[in-house]
């Protein structure tokens, strides 16, 4: 029970920090939007946009404002990743986009994303910043940027929020049990000694005694 609640309070904490820390991607800032808004053309339009720039895998670019355009690249050089705020932002908006319209190939983009997450995971609980896996130090478990929080607090809303009581159970179950694993990652890497803080200056270190990228 004590080991479920620091849990608990170590993802609020690493929430919190890397909320504050990291700045929200352009389609993770259109989840604020009213639920009407998504019912417009406008909005229409950037989905549209943002569902061009999803890679074969399921996942997005990061640097990319994946709403302003639509793709017009080489499809089979379209690279994914969970690096910087992309992908989850992308997921967060067609979810909110999904509910608020019913709109079918929202919500099939959004599980199709949800899956690459879930498949990316390493056996002890992180995630590379690529998926499928690169040969350089991209896939390494990477905790600057807040890449594995950004990742672990998605699934945890997945999990356990009210607006994604659309996604199946075994999903959602699926979700719960990974966020679990992550937590281990944190415990392996000795960032609980420090008790995460302040987050946004463990992401800035360079010490690999730290953590900061952990290899295979």
């Amino acid at each position: 029970m004590k080991t479920h609640r620091f849990a608990t309070f170590l993802l609020v904490t690493c929430t919190f920090l890397t909320t504050t820390a990291f700045a929200a991607s352009p389609a993770e800032q259109l989840v604020k939007q009213p639920e009407a808004w998504f019912r417009t053309s406008e909005c229409e339009e950037i989905l549209d946009n943002v569902l061009s720039w999803q890679s074969a895998q399921g996942d997005w670019p990061k640097n990319k404002d994946t709403t302003k355009d639509k793709y017009s690249g080489d499809r089979d050089k379209l690279n994914g990743t969970f690096d910087n705020g992309a992908t989850t932002g992308e997921l967060r908006l067609l979810a909110k986009a999904f509910r608020a319209t019913d709109k079918q190939h929202y919500q099939a983009a959004f599980l199709k994303g949800l899956d690459h997450i879930l498949t990316a995971q390493y056996d002890n609980g992180g995630w590379p910043q690529y998926y499928p896996l690169s040969k350089n130090y991209h896939r390494h478990i990477t905790f600057n940027d807040g890449t594995m929080i950004r990742i672990m607090e998605f699934l945890r809303d997945v999990a356990s929020d009210t607006e994604y009581s659309f996604v199946d159970q075994s999903r959602r179950h699926a979700a719960a049990a990974a966020v679990q694993k992550a937590l281990t990652v944190f415990y392996s890497a000795k960032l609980l000694s420090t008790a995460i803080a302040p987050f946004g200056v463990l992401s800035m270190m360079k010490s690999r005694s730290l953590g900061q990228r952990q290899k295979l």
